[in-house]
């Protein structure tokens, strides 16, 4: 019997035939394309280090400058490359950005930008009597003697000198309230700041009881001296103004601080702190920073600074009302604030005396006021929070025994010998 022939089992062999094959020109296709991605990911490794190589330009963005040393008051000034760090922060960037072609090398230069460190303008508090009269002596011995820093110049310097100006990262200048006449006011703010009532008395103290009150390093403000009512905010706005004249220049200032005449500085504590933790423009938006106190105590029976229960909602509504009853200002030893709160302090000042109620929010607790016309801005604030093993200043410092041992920490340090059995960090 003849039995048909049936195909059905040798369609079915030639069908996985057919499927093998493909699979196999599949796979020889992936090995293929992952052999040319190796290949030119090795040529473009190989273009790119050639080039980095050839060009110093190249890597000229990644290496330590070192700066022309400058001369000014006290001798010549160290040099930053005399100490342990770079002297500049390096942004960075991921490897395909450093393939430019031709055109973006022209438009953008060959060099990566820099992170540039920021610029602090300190104003140390002072006034023309024999206490602070001393401790300009201090300052000035600290800064001009024994530190002799090229990263730190006077504001007179920072105006007049384009070399100084370009190396300084800490401006400082004494902060003195100069118009003798019982008339004056003790509060000068934009509205009053005109030509024939500027902010600024270039002729200082008319008959000084110390003569130096009047040297350069000295910023005269053209108020009444005087301690709580409006020499900080004049400062801010002074601080803000001066900051204002500067924003489009290559030499930006950053942060304006407020400084007590017996605190004393720790600088190379005070650089590493703001090339690690300042931002500068324009990261530096709402910041606000120091020693943290707490106007709890103020309610307390004893307290000197109690204000009578019928006073209690114009002074603590607000922080009820925006931060859940917490209340909260900075120490007047140290504390700074980032440019564009200095301006928001001076702006909001007027406004402090009649908000709320008759007489304001203030409370007559002029560092307290100032972090009050902060917190009223209506932007969050970056609050830095600095403790007493964490600060870069000593305060009080009233007495000569205390400043010669800091004289002679300072000179050790800087001359790199032993103090207390140890030699210490130069940043």
């Amino acid at each position: 019997m003849n039995v048909p022939y049936s195909n059905s089992k040798g369609e079915g062999g030639g069908s996985a035939a057919r499927t093998a094959s493909k699979l196999r020109f599949m796979i020889m296709g992936a090995i293929g394309a992952l052999f040319l991605n190796n290949l030119l990911i090795s040529s473009r490794h190989h273009h790119s280090n050639s080039w980095s190589s050839s060009s110093p330009d190249m890597q000229s963005h990644v290496g330590i400058s070192r700066p022309i040393s400058a001369t000014g008051a006290g001798g010549v000034r160290i040099s930053s490359d005399f100490y342990s760090t770079s002297d500049r922060l390096v942004e960075e960037k991921p490897a395909s950005s450093l393939e430019l072609s031709a055109s973006e090398e022209t438009a953008n230069g060959s060099n990566a930008p820099h992170l540039r460190h920021p610029r602090i303008l300190m104003g140390i508090f002072s006034s023309d009597n024999m206490f602070d009269g001393t401790h300009r002596t201090w300052h000035r011995r600290l800064f001009e003697n024994i530190w002799k820093d090229e990263r730190v110049c006077t504001l007179s310097q920072f105006r007049n000198d384009n070399t100084t100006q370009q190396k300084c990262e800490l401006i400082y200048t004494f902060v003195s309230g100069s118009n003798t006449d019982p008339n004056a006011p003790t509060e000068r703010l934009e509205d009053t700041d005109t030509k024939d009532t500027p902010i600024e008395l270039i002729s200082g103290y008319k008959n000084p009881l110390k003569d130096d009150i009047n040297w350069p390093d000295v910023t005269h403000l053209n108020i009444q001296e005087n301690m709580n009512e409006g020499k900080s905010q004049t400062w801010f706005y002074f601080a803000s103004k001066l900051a204002d004249q500067f924003s489009h220049s290559s030499t930006p200032i950053d942060y304006a601080m407020k400084f007590d005449s017996d605190s004393i500085l720790r600088l190379h504590d005070f650089l590493e702190f703001a090339h690690t933790r300042l931002p500068p423009a324009p990261y530096n938006t709402n910041i606000f920073g120091g020693a943290l106190r707490d106007k709890g105590p103020w309610y307390h029976d004893n307290s000197k600074l109690s204000h009578p229960a019928s006073e209690l909602s114009r002074y603590e509504s607000h922080w009820g009302r925006e931060y859940d009853g917490v209340h909260i200002y900075l120490a007047g030893q140290c504390y700074f604030m980032s440019m564009n709160l200095a301006k928001f302090v001076a702006s909001e000042a007027p406004f402090s005396r009649v908000r709320v109620a008759k007489g304001g929010y203030i409370e007559g607790h002029e560092d307290h006021d100032i972090a009050a016309m902060v917190y009223h801005s209506p932007l969050p604030i970056n609050l830095i929070t600095i403790g007493k093993t964490q600060r870069f200043w000593e305060h009080p410092v009233k007495g000569a025994p205390r400043y010669q041992k800091i004289v002679k920490r300072e000179t050790a340090r800087v001359n790199k010998t032993p103090y207390e059995g140890k030699v210490l960090r130069l940043y």
